[in-house]
């Protein structure tokens, strides 16, 4: 449920900062939870970047990934890193991972959720995966913010757009508070900047209702 490398390219520049967006995720975490942040479940996990880095920062890490190309890339990742994280081919929307989490953190996967029946088994299983407290951090793609680049996302893999309000319904029909939003096409991602009308990507924070 990842773009091709290509058109991966395309949106990011070929130029992803993953130290300064697992700095965003930290300051989330301190600001939204209470109780210390220790597991987390990194949902579309691609190549591992992520759940390396914040294993690195002494969380305790699973990363899902429904392309077991990526997980083994993910794998060997890890292993150069001397860094313990588990990796499993699983599908978000059935996840069988029988354990809960503090958090889960889902970077480039909720664009394509195309249908409700997606969105809902997705945000369900999440739902069962954390624990009482638990947070649910992701970024998705806003209608009014859409591009070219999103337009040329569409024309090689499908992708959808959402409106914060829709955002806010399917997260509350599926047990989540929405918490807050932020400017994840900032500079500097970590400042936590409030989204403009037309930012184009979206960082929601929800928790467990």
């Amino acid at each position: 449920m990842a773009p091709s490398g290509r058109v991966r390219a395309l949106f990011y520049s070929e130029v992803k900062d993953y130290e300064r967006e697992c700095d965003a995720l930290e300051k989330i975490f301190a600001k939204f939870r209470k109780e210390k942040i220790r597991s987390i479940l990194d949902v579309g996990c691609g190549t591992g970047h992520h759940a390396i880095i914040l294993s690195n920062r002494n969380y305790i890490v699973t990363g899902i990934d429904m392309s077991k190309v990526m997980v083994r890339k993910a794998e060997e990742n890890a292993r150069m890193e001397k860094t313990n994280v588990e990796f499993f081919s699983q599908d978000v929307r059935k996840m069988r991972l029988e354990r809960k989490f503090n958090c889960a953190i889902m970077s480039e996967v909720f664009p394509h959720l195309l249908t409700q029946a997606d969105i809902d088994g997705a945000l369900s299983s999440l739902n069962q995966h954390l624990d009482e407290e638990g947070l649910f951090i992701f970024d998705f793609w806003n209608t009014v913010g859409a591009s070219k680049i999103a337009r040329a996302f569409s024309e090689a893999y499908k992708i959808k757009y959402y409106t914060l309000s829709e955002i806010k319904q399917y997260l509350e029909n599926n047990g989540f508070d929405l918490l807050a939003v932020y400017d994840w096409n900032a500079q500097d991602k970590a400042q936590l900047e409030t989204p403009k009308k037309r930012t184009f990507q979206i960082l929601a924070v929800a928790a467990k209702s």
